[in-house]
């Protein structure tokens, strides 16, 4: 699994960074709006939209790709339940309303995989 992660960064070029950090410094807060009790715009804000774009890129570099919440969470640095709570943000319609698939893995472990 390491080795897989390893590969995934490898293939992250820095052109590629470059256009994902363009692409996050575009998005306003009316394009990505998060929600909930606890939630506090002037602290949760950055961190959560910036933990969103990233498994969003990673989950589309390659589409079709399965992705434990384990290895989300080890490339983008967020817990696995932070990972899982941008899972389900990306299925919402203010966030893309993208397909993100579901199946149980090995183990138990569930994963997932963005098809639109």
């Amino acid at each position: 699994m390491g080795d897989q992660i390893d590969m995934f960064k490898e293939r992250l070029t820095h052109v590629d960074y470059q256009q994902w950090k363009k692409n996050v410094e575009r998005k306003t807060k009316i394009e990505i709006a998060f929600d909930g009790e606890t939630y506090d715009e002037d602290f949760d804000y950055r961190r959560l939209k910036t933990s969103l774009e990233k498994i969003k890129h990673i989950m589309s570099h390659p589409k079709d790709q399965w992705w434990t919440l384990f290895e989300l969470a080890k490339l983008t640095g967020s817990s696995e339940a932070g990972a899982s709570a941008r899972v389900r943000d990306l299925r919402k319609e203010k966030n893309g309303g993208h397909t993100i698939e579901s199946a149980r893995g090995r183990n138990g472990l569930w994963k997932y995989r963005m098809t639109r």
